[in-house]
């Protein structure tokens, strides 16, 4: 039996990446040709046609794809009985891969569309028709093509979210792998995609340091891409099962305040396209980062004022705190752990000429300590009063965003040093706001006043 000799071929230097470049190319031509067919040109002229019930126009592979640019760029259509009826019967007869991806590319972006299942299904046939998926597996290889059976079926996207879970570095590590491009994740398809992949993978309960780790990472790719109008809701998700499972929140709060801002900025009021439990959630969110920030301010005003009792007192507080603040001389600025001083906390720190002051409001009631011992009683502000209007005024122009901040001087802010307006007199009256001496027992005493006037 003669021996078969043994080949091998060689390619030459360079070929490899000839190849290469060759693919890139054959994918942008592609990417050309499927554009220019359901443009807003061919939608245009093929919509002329149409409302003249002119059927021949769209009579072969090409009257196909002018049905396809009216799907993709006339919503109006896409209900029409008539106009679904067009449709199925040219797949039947003229299916295409320009159409196919036609298709892909409208149920990427109307995944919600109650129409979706019908144009599902034309995808289906176009598929079967031209055997794109032997085995499941799809033979487009360029754009949204690999993912052709995931639009196929309705279930798709959280396939696409269980997909993207079990490869190698996660969401990001998928998308590497199947050659997505940037401009080609969005739509509604990649939404439901991402909130399904966020819910798996908070869902998981083994290590947790990797959970955290991969959705921090999930969630700057999102704010970097044509999804970050979710962030807001997949942002508050993570919150809400981070603050649940007792999981480390110092990198997920940092980014929260670089990508959506303080819980009073207008990013946080984007809900409008959210269902009602989705609107809870990002409410839910908002008072877990007011309490993580009441908690990280509190932490560090009370390790710079060393005052043990009124530490303990307002602790039992902290939860109940809204909209904290800390006003600090340049000396205790300089002092502050850079953590802190970083461009996330300073729209709540302010400037003040000495000493250090923890502002802050309980339902409709302003409470200034003053941080040096002796430096002043408390101050109970009514929140619709003068005095309000005033601290406003000095912590509008405090504030160490601004380039100059005006100084506060603490001196104007104990409203009540020179009036006989004591919060608890020595008879026990008690008023609405006031000063308060931290004297003999002041805690119970304050302890008395904040349940009377339900705080």
């Amino acid at each position: 039996m003669p021996v078969i000799p043994q080949l091998e071929f060689v390619l030459l230097p360079g070929t490899e990446e000839e190849l290469s470049r060759g693919l890139i190319k054959l994918d942008r031509v592609a990417r050309k040709i499927q554009n220019s067919a359901h443009s807003e040109d061919v939608a245009r002229k093929a919509l002329e046609e149409w409302n003249a019930r002119n059927l021949d126009y769209f009579q072969s592979g090409t009257g196909l794809n002018r049905l396809i640019s009216l799907l993709v760029n006339e919503a109006s259509l896409v209900a029409d009985m008539k106009f679904q009826g067009a449709i199925s019967t040219c797949i039947r007869l003229y299916s295409s891969k320009t159409a196919v991806y036609g298709l892909m590319g409208w149920c990427k972006t109307n995944w919600n569309q109650s129409h979706i299942s019908f144009y599902r299904k034309q995808l289906k046939l176009a598929s079967d028709d031209l055997q794109l998926l032997p085995n499941g597996a799809s033979k487009l290889k360029y754009g949204l093509g690999p993912l052709l059976g995931l639009f196929i079926h309705r279930d798709g996207a959280e396939d696409f979210a269980a997909n993207a879970l079990d490869a190698e570095s996660g969401w990001n590590g998928y998308i590497s792998q199947i050659k997505l491009r940037d401009s080609e994740i969005s739509g509604d398809f990649f939404k439901a995609a991402s909130k399904s992949y966020l819910l798996q993978l908070l869902g998981q309960t083994q290590n947790p340091g990797r959970i955290s780790t991969e959705a921090l990472e999930f969630l700057a790719s999102v704010n970097d891409s044509n999804l970050k109008k979710s962030l807001l809701y997949l942002t508050s998700l993570t919150i809400t099962v981070f603050d649940e499972k007792g999981l480390d929140h110092e990198a997920l709060q940092k980014l929260t305040l670089e990508t959506i801002g303080e819980i009073n900025s207008s990013a946080w009021l984007a809900v409008d396209n959210l269902s009602m439990n989705e609107k809870a959630t990002v409410e839910r969110a908002k008072e877990i980062v007011e309490s993580w920030i009441t908690e990280l301010f509190l932490e560090r005003f009370w390790n710079l004022i060393d005052d043990t009792k009124r530490r303990r007192f307002w602790t039992k507080y902290q939860k109940h705190m809204r909209d904290v603040r800390l006003a600090i001389s340049d000396r205790y600025w300089a002092n502050l752990p850079e953590d802190l001083r970083s461009i996330q906390y300073k729209p709540r720190l302010h400037a003040t000429s000495e000493n250090a002051l923890l502002i802050f409001r309980i339902k409709h009631k302003t409470f200034i300590e003053f941080g040096e011992r002796a430096s002043g009683p408390l101050q109970v502000i009514d929140y619709s009063s003068r005095h309000e209007d005033a601290l406003k005024r000095v912590l509008a122009g405090s504030i160490r965003t601004k380039r100059a901040p005006q100084h506060i001087n603490p001196q104007d802010l104990k409203f009540y040093s020179k009036t006989d307006q004591i919060l608890i007199d020595s008879s026990g009256r008690m008023r609405d706001f006031g000063k308060l001496n931290h004297a003999v027992n002041w805690e119970k005493r304050l302890a008395r006043w904040m349940r009377q006037k339900g705080l």
